[in-house]
């Protein structure tokens, strides 16, 4: 009676358990559906955080680079910069040494010539000196990349801005600061320019100028260091050659008359009497006096023979050619050293200055001085005055005999007179 119900209780048991399993299938099929939807939604939204990372990393990336080529450029700028300001520096400096070890001004000028084209090249400048009266300011070194007319100029030192307030004076003509241009720059004022005072040892020697058309304020102001340090150097050294100039004119020129004097004649003529043996061309030397000088000191003063002095002295400047020695040789006494001239030649023209000075009118506060009268002794190179002390031993002797004879004449040396001396 038992075994059909067992047979459909596992019946039920078998399909329960079917079901069951099918169910459970399902449900896992479905639970990976869902976890598979969850891990593809992470998937996403980390993929999306992914990108958005990205994104940012990449945008700093840009700006980190961005700044690194900024920064690159700048220290580019700044490196160039400090390359031309090392440049300038050098250039400054070998400038400077160059300018100590000048001699004249004229080499002074060659180098600062050089200088301007190197450290302020598009530009016009010029450094203009003050004369020894003070009164005149006269161009001394002169550039330009185009025409201008400033070359040579002269104008008066309360002309320039610069020299009136004692320090650096700049101009722009659409700067934001008030300022106003300097008379000698002319009506064409240019874009910008900049005067700087050439000063030394306290004082004011001259005047700095650099001119610019460009329109850029900042074209001046970043050429303003190199220029007030060359400024400084030129007037160290202008001031220095000024002062050697003087002091060299002090050694050789006779301070009353101007003329060299005798120390000048001696060095000079050493080099011209072997100059004029190697090349085999002849030199005369005059000696003059003043005729009875010492009688004419007394009558009229030491003031009035100072007048006459000096008179003879530009007579004979006037006279005698620039490449003739012309020096006093001391008290009343000149000598003149004729290069090139026989002995034909030297008497003529001591004849000639004789006449001269027998024309002469003189007076001193009013006061005719009478006639003033020289006598002139003459020698020439040859055998027998092969050197300047026979020269001028000569020519002294040939005025003793000038003067022994009446005065107021020219006497040339006798052939023998060395050779009668020894």
């Amino acid at each position: 009676m038992l075994a059909p119900n067992t047979g459909v209780v596992d019946a039920a048991v078998a399909i329960l358990a079917l079901f069951a399993m099918g169910y459970f299938v399902h449900s896992r099929d479905r639970i990976g559906r869902l976890e598979n939807q969850a891990l593809d939604a992470d998937l996403l939204r980390v993929n999306a955080d992914l990108i958005e990372a990205n994104t940012q990393l990449n945008e700093r990336v840009q700006e980190a680079v961005h700044t690194l080529e900024v920064r690159n450029a700048e220290l580019g700028t700044q490196s160039q910069m400090l390359q031309r300001r090392n440049q300038e520096i050098q250039t400054t400096s070998d400038v400077a040494d160059l300018l100590q070890a000048c001699l004249t001004l004229d080499e002074a000028r060659t180098i600062l010539l050089r200088a301007a084209a190197k450290l302020f090249p598009g530009t016009r400048g010029s450094i203009a000196t003050i004369n020894s009266s003070r009164n005149l300011i006269e161009t001394f070194v002169h550039w330009s990349d185009g025409p201008s007319s400033n070359a040579g100029q002269v104008f008066a030192p309360s002309e320039c801005w610069a020299l009136r307030r004692g320090h650096p004076h700049s101009h722009e003509q659409d700067g934001d600061r008030v300022s106003i241009p300097c008379v000698p720059l002319g009506r064409e004022v240019p874009a910008a320019y900049l005067c700087v005072p050439l000063v030394a040892q306290g004082e004011t020697v001259g005047v700095f100028r650099l001119q610019t058309e460009n329109q850029d304020p900042l074209a001046l102001h970043d050429l303003n260091g190199a220029v007030q340090s060359m400024a400084r150097h030129v007037a160290l050294a202008l001031a220095n050659l000024r002062l050697r100039e003087s002091l060299r004119l002090q050694s050789i020129r006779d301070p009353l008359t101007g003329l060299h004097n005798r120390r000048y004649l001696e060095e000079t003529l050493e080099r011209e009497v072997r100059r004029a043996i190697r090349g085999e061309v002849s030199i005369s030397i005059l000696v003059l006096d003043i005729d009875h000088f010492k009688k004419f000191n007394d009558s009229f003063g030491h003031d009035a023979g100072d007048v006459v002095l000096k008179e003879l002295a530009g007579l004979m400047q006037r006279v005698f050619r620039e490449e003739d020695v012309v020096c006093r040789y001391g008290g009343e006494e000149f000598l003149i050293a004729l290069l090139g001239a026989d002995e034909a030649q030297a008497m003529m023209r001591a004849e000639h200055l004789r006449q001269a000075v027998e024309g002469l009118a003189l007076s001193f506060q009013h006061q005719p001085l009478g006639t003033v009268t020289i006598s002139v002794g003459v020698a020439t190179l040859s055998e027998q005055r092969s050197k300047p002390e026979d020269l001028i031993q000569a020519a002294d002797q040939a005025l003793y005999r000038a003067k022994k004879e009446g005065r107021n004449q020219v006497m040339a040396a006798a052939a023998d007179s060395v050779s009668e001396e020894a």
